[in-house]
């Protein structure tokens, strides 16, 4: 007898579970506007710094004039990235790029790693702490 009013206490609560409505977005927004208020500065970041910059490749198709603007200016094709090619001094500015850019890793690279370690080693606790 125990096992039968179980087993028709289980079928009732089954049947009788309340549902759950799904909540509208906007009213999921609003319940978390705290975090999507924290978001506002990285998603402006991410268009200011990452997708604007990408209107200004349209340059590099375009005879470029200040008083037509960017949008107003005449399009010429390859002929910019012809004009590169085709120069002379292409090899020693390629060279020089690479130049440039080795000795920025060799110097900027481990200075700052010197520069840790010489203010680890500093005796001064008051001027070592105010650094810090």
């Amino acid at each position: 007898m125990n096992n039968k009013k179980t087993a028709r206490l289980r079928a009732k609560t089954l049947k009788t579970s309340f549902k759950t409505r799904r909540k509208s977005l906007f009213h999921r927004i609003f319940i978390n506007r705290q975090i999507y208020i924290m978001l506002i500065p990285v998603i402006l970041f991410y268009i200011i710094y990452r997708y604007v910059p990408m209107y200004g490749i349209t340059l590099a198709w375009k005879d470029w004039r200040p008083k037509f603007g960017i949008l107003g200016s005449p399009w010429v094709g390859w002929e910019n990235f012809e004009w590169v090619f085709t120069r002379p001094d292409l090899a020693r500015a390629i060279r020089n790029t690479f130049i440039i850019s080795g000795l920025k890793l060799l110097i900027c690279f481990p200075l700052p790693i010197v520069f840790a370690i010489l203010l680890n080693e500093m005796v001064g606790g008051a001027f070592k702490k105010s650094i810090q």
